[in-house]
């Protein structure tokens, strides 16, 4: 009787799960994360554009395959001219180099390389002009506003450093903008007449520059000589 009760208490203790240690939590598992989706690039936005020159989803098209077209050609024509421009920049300096430079043979290479400038700037040129060919004659119009502001900038800075223009006012504790007088020669103080200076006798006074060692003092008067009898003849 005693055998089969401790045979049945053995296997009930087996059964049970093993008690957890007591303090520290277990952790728990993590859900994986879930990777950011691929966002495909949004086309871009010309609507401001298209609400003031009023263009259509048409004119867009052909002004980006316009574009794409005329930058191809550019690409080419670059490719192309870059060589023969950096070939002709070398045999001008070889020219400038010689002891008697033969201007003829100078001025020859000079054109030839302006020339080949001017067909790779006309080149680049016509890839945003190739935009504006595909607008009205009304949409031309309104775009040349555009474009007059995107040179208004420079254009007015260029009318100030000419005096066209008054430069912006210059704010509270701000250095005044623009060319400012300068002080040329030496300063006399009025009525002090000819005092004997570093110079030698009859020489004027200078006065310090601003930013010098102190504030500018007039000279002090020299002492008056009595008047004897050979001053009053």
């Amino acid at each position: 009787m005693l055998i089969p009760l401790i045979t049945v208490l053995g296997m009930a203790f087996a059964q049970e799960p093993a008690p957890q240690p007591q303090g520290r939590p277990q952790p728990q598992p993590q859900p994986p994360q879930q990777q950011p989706r691929f966002q495909p690039p949004q086309p871009p936005d010309f609507s401001a554009l298209k609400s003031y020159l009023n263009l259509t989803d048409a004119q867009i098209r052909q002004m980006q395959q316009a574009r794409d077209k005329a930058a191809k050609e550019a690409g080419e024509k670059d490719a192309a001219l870059r060589p023969q421009i950096e070939e002709r920049r070398r045999a001008l300096a070889d020219l400038l180099d010689k002891d008697n430079p033969d201007p003829t043979a100078v001025g020859k290479t000079m054109l030839e390389i302006r020339g080949l400038e001017r067909q790779l700037r006309q080149a680049h040129e016509a890839v945003r002009d190739s935009g504006i060919s595909v607008m009205t004659a009304e949409q031309k119009s309104k775009f040349k506003a555009i474009q007059d502001a995107a040179l208004l900038p420079q254009a007015t800075r260029d009318a100030q450093r000419l005096g066209l223009v008054p430069p912006p006012p210059s704010g509270p504790g701000q250095a005044p903008s623009g060319p400012q007088p300068r002080m040329q020669g030496p300063m006399v103080f009025p009525g002090s007449g000819p005092q004997p200076g570093p110079g030698g006798p009859g020489q004027p006074i200078r006065a310090p520059m601003p930013g010098g060692q102190g504030p500018m003092q007039p000279p002090p008067p020299g002492p008056r000589q009595p008047v004897g009898a050979e001053g009053e003849r």
